[in-house]
């Protein structure tokens, strides 16, 4: 299926803004396809602790030949160890529930809410390896549900359906078994215009659970969207979001992080979160956590395809602080950041 390594990537591009534009159908986080050819819809997992970042992607879509192509990727990142993983499926490996969420591709690959109070998700990957994130939300946690209308009706529904305090990563095989505990949570995106006809890159920040949390997500328009930055912050207190609205001002400091490798990312971003300008979240990244290039995981004729449409795709993790400053209302947070290029 030459076209189908494309839309594996197209979720990691999953950090598009949030909005409450009304959509086609009932915003969900549980499978339900469409006919058009560009259908994209996934979830993905995410693990994060001092030492290891890790995410388990499912992906289902109607690029390449026939409907509901499917696939998964893994990728864990600590200093022992690296996992990249991308596996591509057709329809034929893919069963699925509309009333609850159950996705399992090739039978040994599920995603499944296995009680009230969790949900998981198991992949294979290379060297007979089983990665498992595991996730326990706490009696009230974040869920951010909202959606993006593009230009010509086409839509984009995501959903930040939580973040929690408890997760559990874990990796086995034949020979060990090892148990990384820490947070994470799980994101949901429907689609139906591939984000290459938009955006040129994109940022999700994502708060460590506490008391204060600050969430951004968005995206850098290409010339598809007129060049310009959309980008939506919520601020939360208890799980519950207490402020959201539109960033007006990004402004990236000239000092980047030393890297050998494009992007460079800037060691600051300040975000204005008002028009007066009184209001802001700065950005301090600190520790690299990981980064998954693209190219040098898919074989040389994919690549070559790519390449028609991606410029050097990647994603970038980092371990920041967030700061947010308003009037009399200030706190700082540690956060898990993702940069994406497409």
């Amino acid at each position: 299926m030459p076209k189908y390594i494309f839309f594996i990537f197209c979720f990691f591009a999953i950090h598009i803004p949030f909005y409450s534009e009304p959509l086609p159908g009932k915003p969900s986080i549980l499978f339900n396809p469409l006919e058009n050819d560009e259908y994209t819809q996934a979830w993905n997992l995410f693990f994060y602790n001092n030492e290891t970042t890790a995410q388990i992607t499912f992906i289902i879509g109607n690029l390449g030949p026939g409907n509901l192509n499917n696939g998964y990727a893994v990728f864990v990142h600590n200093n022992k160890k690296e996992i990249i993983f991308i596996k591509e499926l057709n329809s034929k490996t893919l069963i699925t529930e509309k009333k609850k969420l159950y996705i399992a591709m090739d039978q040994s690959n599920i995603l499944k809410k296995t009680s009230k109070r969790q949900i998981s998700g198991k992949a294979f990957s290379n060297d007979d390896q089983t990665v498992s994130i595991e996730l326990f939300p706490s009696n009230s946690f974040a869920s951010l549900n909202n959606s993006v209308l593009l230009k010509k009706d086409h839509f984009i529904n995501q959903d930040m359906h939580l973040i929690t305090p408890r997760a559990t990563l874990t990796i086995e095989s034949s020979k060990e078994k090892q148990v990384f505990h820490g947070w994470g949570g799980m994101e949901h995106l429907r689609l139906d215009s591939l984000p290459n006809h938009y955006a040129q890159s994109f940022i999700i920040a994502r708060s460590k659970p506490g008391r204060n949390m600050i969430v951004i997500t968005g995206f850098h328009g290409n010339s598809g969207y007129d060049e310009k930055p959309e980008f939506k912050y919520f601020i939360l207190k208890n799980n519950i979001t207490v402020k959201s609205g539109k960033i007006t001002t990004v402004e990236n400091s000239e000092k980047t992080i030393k890297s050998d490798k494009k992007p460079y990312i800037p060691e600051k971003i300040k975000m204005i979160t008002d028009a007066s300008g009184n209001c802001s979240i700065t950005i301090n990244n600190r520790l690299p956590k990981g980064r998954l290039d693209v190219f040098t995981n898919v074989t040389p004729f994919f690549k070559w395809i790519l390449k028609l449409v991606f410029t050097e795709p990647s994603i970038i993790y980092y371990y920041s602080q967030m700061k947010y400053s308003c009037n009399n209302n200030n706190f700082t947070t540690e956060a898990l950041i993702n940069f994406i290029t497409l």
